[in-house]
């Protein structure tokens, strides 16, 4: 705000957009047959996957907090993306 009007608009939503390990983040959201193929077919260094699972926990932890009592579809979304990772935490 400058003077009482609307000055500038920062929009934080193209963050990370172009970014390999923001753009890597939706694997979770795959079933496990189709995230084995995914990680199988994209050769990633590791570092690259560790920075994808922390952008995908960031989305899903920050959707429950943020959707929690108004967007119940989007809260499962968040909740199985996030045992996803979990699970695959465990495995890998």
């Amino acid at each position: 705000m400058r003077e009482g009007k609307l000055h500038a608009v920062i929009d934080f939503g193209g963050l990370s957009v172009g970014l390999p390990d923001a753009e890597h983040s939706t694997v979770w959201d795959l079933p496990p047959p189709a995230r084995r193929a995914y990680w199988n077919a994209v050769d990633l260094d590791d570092l690259t996957w560790i920075r994808a699972r922390a952008w995908a926990v960031a989305v899903g932890v920050s959707g429950i907090s943020y959707y929690l009592h108004t967007y119940p579809a989007f809260i499962a979304e968040c909740r199985a993306r996030l045992q996803a990772i979990l699970a695959d935490a465990a495995a890998r």
